[in-house]
């Protein structure tokens, strides 16, 4: 089974419009402050968060054309309010967003490899009944 770490995959982050109300989600006073910010430019007032893990494979290594390939997964969540971005990436969010991201990336990554190891094992079964 592989368990990749966090230093062993890439992640990126993308601050999405959040869609939902900010009046449903957030007391008076704080959809006060959320409106302001908005107004301001500072986009990380109310968003959503897009967090993905993501591990690049060069497939040139395994002799093929110069090419490259990544397996990621990616997590959202949303009606997030921070002062900046900076905030954000400092936050408890943020790193279980990241932790999350790296699980589902395990997660894929075994599935994958289950799913080639079947493949393998059937070409094996299928050339050994044709050999005998």
């Amino acid at each position: 089974m592989i368990k990749l770490k966090e230093n062993q995959v890439k992640f990126n982050f993308h601050c999405l419009q959040e869609e939902a109300d900010v009046v449903e989600e957030y007391p008076t006073e704080t959809v006060a402050w959320i409106r302001n910010q908005l107004e301001r430019g500072n986009e990380y007032a109310f968003f959503k968060a897009r967090v993905c893990a993501y591990l690049e494979i060069n497939t040139d290594d395994l002799n093929r054309d110069k090419e490259f390939d990544c397996i990621s997964h990616e997590e959202y969540l949303g009606c997030l309010s921070y002062e900046n971005e900076k905030s954000f990436l400092a936050s408890e969010d943020y790193a279980c967003m990241r932790e999350s991201a790296l699980t589902g990336l395990n997660q894929k990554l075994n599935s994958v490899l289950s799913e080639l190891l079947e493949l393998h094992t059937q070409g094996l079964v299928a050339k050994a009944k044709k050999q005998y």
